[in-house]
């Protein structure tokens, strides 16, 4: 029924009742005219009740999320004026691939203090989210006259992929097939000699060219080839090459490889076949990190991916993540590659032990 066919309805039965009572008299007929009175008022406060006097505000805690993690969400609700409600509920509307129920709220006062009320939306799903609509829905005791209003409070967040700590693999040691590692870019400590040359405060004494200082009477020290890192690129297959479960864990994989680098401040870069046009370079820092993450969170299924195989030109060294059934294309390109699928990396848990058979088990996902 619309409503301007209740009001109709409900003004009749109202000039039924005062006829009654009026032409009938009587004390059963005036006890129902005050009922139907009492009714009317209050049916008119729960409908006078100024709507656009009530408040939202919609709190969450800064990110990153990652997936799998659950996000607590607070709904601030107050009013500028004070007005008697028989009820106002509060229904949050909430994108639909996160997966949950509106979240509604029934509410009997609201005041000009804040009442809050929580909510969680747990096991996220890595994208980007933007929360915004709110709506005010308030009634008569009866259900019979509704009023609603919509409010905009748009709160975005992005949810990362899952990750998985890496520490113990020797990933580096495996790209750069040596022992000297160093935290540090480069390092005088190649075995190439460079030269002679005058000792500055700070050289190490087993550095210092005895032969020749004895001959001039300084301190003489021996100057190195600088050792340069190799840095690496971590190249993402078409996801052609995967189911959909497959290409969640292969984004993962990725993910897990930059947030290992991050940690052990090295210099890593990324790749997407499926989007050759956008790349990173390799970087260090919470910047490049954030992109990166960024990026391969709004990275979609798309089962007619790019079906040339043309692997980036990076001038690094390369490890592709890609499917069991295109590993092999890759073994001639890429310094490592790490499969994903049936017999190989199925689950997230099992890449630490793909990277080295001997790790024991690190832990789970994040």
């Amino acid at each position: 029924m619309r409503r301007h066919s209740r009001w109709i309805l409900s003004f009749g039965a109202l000039v039924a009742v005062v006829l009654y009572a009026v032409y009938q008299g009587g004390y059963l007929a005036w006890h129902l005219f005050g009922f139907v009175l009492m009714l009317v008022v209050v049916v008119f406060l729960s409908q006078a009740g100024p709507l656009s006097a009530i408040e939202v505000q919609r709190s969450v805690r800064p990110g990153p999320y990652h997936a799998g993690e659950t996000l607590n969400v607070t709904l601030s609700v107050s009013s500028t004026r004070y007005w008697f409600w028989p009820n106002l509920s509060v229904i949050d509307h909430l994108p639909i691939r996160l997966g949950v129920s509106q979240p509604h709220f029934l509410l009997h006062q609201v005041g000009t203090r804040p009442v809050p009320v929580g909510y969680q939306i747990p096991s996220l799903k890595r994208g980007a989210y933007e929360l915004d609509a709110v709506s005010l829905v308030t009634s008569d005791l009866f259900g019979f006259f509704r009023r609603s209003r919509r409010l905009s409070v748009p709160v975005q967040f992005v949810v990362w992929p899952a990750t998985i700590p890496l520490a113990g693999t020797r990933l580096f040691s495996r790209i750069w097939h040596g022992e000297n590692l160093s935290p540090q870019p480069t390092r005088e400590e190649s075995s190439h000699l460079r030269g002679i040359r005058e000792y500055v405060p700070g050289d190490r004494l087993s550095h210092v060219h005895w032969k020749t200082s004895a001959h001039t009477g300084d301190f003489k020290v021996k100057q190195f080839e600088p050792e340069t890192k190799p840095e690496f690129t971590v190249v993402l297959d078409s996801t052609r090459h995967f189911t959909p479960e497959d290409w969640e864990v292969a984004i993962s994989v990725a993910a897990s490889l930059i947030q290992y680098a991050h940690q052990n401040h090295e210099a890593i870069g990324l790749a997407a076949m499926d989007t050759p046009e956008t790349g990173f370079g390799p970087a260090a820092g919470i910047g490049p990190l954030a992109a990166m993450m960024n990026f391969l969170s709004g990275l979609g299924y798309d089962p007619y991916g790019s079906p040339g195989f043309h692997p980036p030109r990076t001038g690094t060294r390369l490890v592709a993540v890609t499917s069991v059934s295109h590993q092999d294309a890759w073994r001639s390109t890429a310094d490592i590659v790490i499969p994903v699928g049936p017999d190989a990396v199925k689950q997230l848990v099992d890449l630490p032990r793909a990277l080295n058979p001997r790790l024991a088990d690190v832990g789970g996902a994040r």
